[in-house]
């Protein structure tokens, strides 16, 4: 997989941020290796319309799309470039055994917030995960901007615990 050009720029959307990400520009198209991805990698997730794939690599968060790969989050530029050859080197590696491979096209279907709301406790508004009510918080929830463990009322209690284990694995 040959590499045109390594790019570490800061985020656009928030020039205050201290990280930066990675991101490379490779010679091919890579689609067809979104499904060989999908049934390799860890928190897979196989955005097929959009025509990406997102999962965790060695703590890392990739994202491969057409003809790039972004990696994120790296406190410096050193890291961020380190990062992004082990990343390449390591889709070369899973381009490689394709055919040991079984690929898996299954799209990712992110969950809704009324899924996400049907597993919260539901409590009159009480506020303490920091958001006004549990509709807002599933939508939190939903959009990545919050976590389970915020709801106290969910993740603290044991006669809740299916729904907050239900509720993990429907968030990945």
């Amino acid at each position: 997989m040959k590499v045109e050009r390594i790019e570490v720029p800061r985020p656009e959307c928030n020039h205050t941020s201290t990280l930066v990400t990675a991101r490379v520009t490779v010679e091919r198209d890579l689609s067809d290796l979104l499904p060989f991805l999908n049934a390799t990698q860890e928190q897979a997730r196989y955005y097929v319309k959009g025509k990406f794939l997102r999962f965790a690599y060695q703590g890392l968060v990739v994202v491969v799309e057409k003809d790039q790969v972004r990696i994120c989050c790296f406190e410096e530029a050193d890291q961020a470039r380190a990062g992004a050859e082990a990343v390449i080197a390591h889709l070369a590696e899973i381009e490689a055994a394709k055919d040991r491979i079984t690929p898996d096209s299954t799209p990712y279907h992110p969950p809704t917030v009324m899924e996400i709301f049907k597993l919260l406790p539901r409590i009159s508004a009480c506020g303490r995960c920091g958001h006004p009510s549990c509709m807002a918080f599933a939508a939190a929830l939903c959009s990545g901007a919050a976590q389970p463990t915020a709801c106290l009322d969910l993740a603290g209690d044991p006669t809740r615990a299916a729904n907050y284990h239900k509720l993990k694995d429907l968030l990945g």
